[in-house]
């Protein structure tokens, strides 16, 4: 494993398997089982996954843990495979109730063999069951739970499932959900750092879970939240199952860490280093990635990190003689800059150190030599015009661009004065409706249907008569002792059948035409009705246009062809 982190690590820490069998509906799971594991290790590898736990519910499969930690480093991306159990734990709600809330614990393996072997020996369990604490309830209490971190005794990262966002309405609703505690009991979960981080999956809720935090818990400044698949059919990973909502917007999330539980826990101290896109490190062009040096003849390469580097030592221990040699002593100060130089080189000498890296005075942006930050702020002295003068061209004189610039957008204003006053004159142009003479004098009332029910009645008489003699032959079947009389019967009540299906058809085809007329009739009534206010409302309109509309329409017009040949196309 490498000692410093050079990239991000793309994780998921809520998978589940077979072992979930016990709290979760069998179906969902049953795939999930050792011998299924290449399904789920293609799975990582094509969403390219770097760590990852099998997290079930409130039990944990050391055989599974182990066959899939095989795979480190061998399985696509897959760098680290951490133990884990999701537990089901009381707390006590805004209301006073007791409600579940999914809290997945991440275990550190790391030289804890034994222990990681043992972690389902301290979750009770009995008869095929998991032993809960809580009467006629399938949670552990507060108690309990931390009583079986005890018993465990290895270092633990807690992450609380979050299916909805602390201010969606249905929050209180949610099952086996930190939100559904209220708001007071997760501004103070929040407060005491109960987690180590909050889980969600919705994309949505990741937004909304930020910007609740940010407006009430203005004085946290370490509010953890990453995303979890909660897989619990691996071949539709990482969707919850085959029914999933594809517009969920789930991302993963990356982690600036290296991978391993002391790297994990590091990554859950300070927000900057989780993110749910690819860009912890940025895009870097231009970085140093080693310092090589030798030391009596022994060659060394000290690897560098993307971002900030930082060289521990004490006073006089040669930090700064090792920026000055690899910067060619560029920035040392004028005043000593031969006599110390020449003790740099001489103290090397000595030692037998070489500093073989060395970086272009044209990448370095500031070079802050010992007391200098100090200075810059005591003097308020951030000007980077220095450094920034030579690596751009000279100012170029926009003045002939501007008065361009300034020419056209003033063709734009005035098009666009015309264009308002373009719209208001039109919206005064009422719409025109069109009056047919011939329409108003003609009689358009119809003629009703009047549907009778006379076909309905004899295809059901038909219907029963045949169903009556079926009844009859069904009744008396068993009377029926030679095999070719029931055959002859048989193929009679075979053509009685379809005599009673044909039957019974036309008569529901009868009785949708029937309903069919009978809606048609009303709505001709209704037409009829309409027709005669109709009428009456066009005579009244064509009146209204004839006498009054026509005039104002004529000076709308007018008005709009004269801002028309007045306008300055642009």
């Amino acid at each position: 494993m490498e000692k410093i982190v050079t990239k991000p690590m793309k994780i998921d820490f809520h998978i589940h398997s077979y072992f979930s069998k016990f709290k979760d509906e069998f179906s969902l799971v049953e795939k999930g089982t050792k011998e299924n594991l290449s399904i789920l290790l293609n799975k990582l590898e094509h969403n390219h996954i770097n760590m990852c736990a099998i997290t079930d519910h409130d039990y944990f499969s050391y055989e599974l843990y182990e066959k899939l930690k095989s795979y480190e480093s061998k399985a696509g991306e897959l760098e680290k495979v951490f133990p884990g159990v999701e537990f089901s734990v009381g707390f006590k709600a805004d209301d006073n109730s007791m409600k579940p809330v999914h809290i997945i614990c991440i275990f550190d393996d790391d030289n804890n063999e034994e222990k990681v072997q043992h972690i389902q020996d301290h979750i009770p369990f009995k008869d095929n069951k998991v032993q809960y604490d809580v009467e006629n309830e399938k949670f552990f209490s507060e108690e309990k739970f931390i009583s079986i971190l005890r018993d465990i005794d290895l270092n633990v990262v807690m992450i609380a499932h979050q299916k909805q966002s602390i201010s969606s309405g249905s929050a209180s609703k949610s099952k086996n959900d930190v939100s559904s505690l209220g708001a007071v009991k997760f501004n103070e979960l929040i407060g005491c750092e109960y987690f180590e981080s909050f889980e969600f999956k919705s994309m949505k809720n990741g937004l909304f879970n930020n910007n609740y935090a940010l407006q009430k818990n203005k004085n946290y400044d370490q509010i953890r939240f990453i995303t979890g698949s909660d897989c619990h059919n691996w071949e539709f990973y990482p969707k919850h199952d085959p029914k999933e909502d594809d517009e969920i917007g789930f991302e993963f999330t990356y982690l600036k860490c290296l991978p391993c539980f002391r790297g994990l826990a590091m990554a859950f101290s300070d927000t900057r280093r989780i993110s749910t896109t690819n860009n912890i490190f940025g895009n870097r062009q231009k970085m140093i990635d080693n310092i090589s040096m030798s030391l009596n003849g022994q060659n060394y390469n000290i690897p560098l990190s993307p971002g900030i580097n930082v060289i521990i030592g004490d006073n006089s221990i040669g930090k700064s003689l090792l920026l000055h040699k690899m910067t060619n002593y560029k920035n040392l100060l004028m005043d000593n800059k031969t006599k110390i130089q020449e003790g740099y080189e001489k103290y090397l000498e000595k030692n037998n150190i070489g500093i073989n890296t060395k970086i272009d005075i044209n990448n370095i942006h500031t070079f802050d030599y010992q007391g200098s930050i100090r200075d810059k702020f005591a003097k308020d002295n951030q000007d980077n015009s220095d450094f920034l003068e030579n690596k751009f061209p000279a100012d170029i004189d926009a003045g002939p661009y501007k008065m361009k610039i300034n020419s056209e957008f003033e063709k734009l204003y005035s098009c666009i004065e015309f264009k308002f006053a373009y719209d208001e004159i039109y919206k005064t142009l009422n719409s025109l409706k069109m009056i047919d003479e011939e329409v108003v004098s003609k009689n358009l009332t119809a003629r009703i249907i009047r549907p009778n029910q006379e076909m309905i009645k004899r295809t059901k008489k038909l219907m029963n008569y045949y169903k009556g003699i079926i009844a009859k032959i069904d009744a008396d079947y068993h009377l029926i002792l030679e095999n070719e009389e029931k055959i002859i019967i048989d193929s009679f009540r075979k053509q009685l059948l379809e005599f009673e299906s044909k039957y019974e058809k036309l008569m529901k085809e009868e009785e949708f035409i029937y309903t069919i007329k009978v809606n048609i009739d009303n709505g001709i009534k209704k037409f009829n009705d309409e027709v005669k206010g109709w009428k009456t409302n066009l005579e009244f309109t064509k009146n209204q246009f004839d006498v009054v509309d026509s005039n104002n329409i004529a000076n709308v017009i007018t008005e709009l062809v004269k801002l028309k040949k007045r306008n300055q196309k642009f």
